[in-house]
């Protein structure tokens, strides 16, 4: 279960990420105010977290990480989970005749290559920003082979879609 370097790595990842913030720091409750913008889109087979655990592609999908960049506008203590961000695609929809939205909730979240994943033992990653300091983190997402675009909200839309090139 646990061996004796998981637990010190999760005692100095905790120590690390734990803060003590200053009286007028106070947390964001709107995340849209950090205005992420998707600034890279890769597909990978799978991700692994720090207690072991992976995650890959559902069957029939492809597991997509979306690198997103955003600003504190002020001095705020962040906190963010995973379920925070989904993918939104238009899909083609017999049922509906046209098009319908689909909405995929993000799989796992990466900040500073640490990944917190949605399913089983998540943690949420609460850490301190002050302001005009650039946020960048990762999401991982799978969705079906055949989409191409989407976007990423979080509860209001990064700018810019989430372009996957052929390999």
């Amino acid at each position: 279960m646990f061996t004796k370097k998981n637990l010190f790595i999760i005692v100095v990842y905790l120590l690390l990420c734990s803060n003590i913030y200053p009286q007028d720091e106070q947390p964001i409750i709107d995340l849209s105010q950090l205005n992420f913008e998707i600034t890279g889109t890769k597909i990978v087979n799978e991700i692994k977290g720090l207690m072991g655990n992976k995650l890959s592609a559902n069957e029939g999908n492809k597991l997509v990480v979306v690198t997103l960049k955003g600003t504190a506008n002020d001095n705020y203590s962040i906190s963010l989970n995973p379920s925070d961000f989904s993918a939104v695609y238009e899909k083609s929809s017999k049922a509906k005749k046209g098009k319908g939205i689909e909405v995929i909730q993000c799989g796992a979240l990466a900040i500073s290559n640490m990944w917190f994943f949605a399913k089983g033992l998540t943690y949420s990653s609460t850490f301190s920003v002050k302001k005009h300091e650039s946020i960048t983190i990762e999401i991982a997402v799978s969705i079906e082979k055949d989409i191409n675009e989407f976007s990423v909200r979080y509860p209001t839309v990064a700018k810019g879609k989430a372009i996957i090139l052929s390999k």
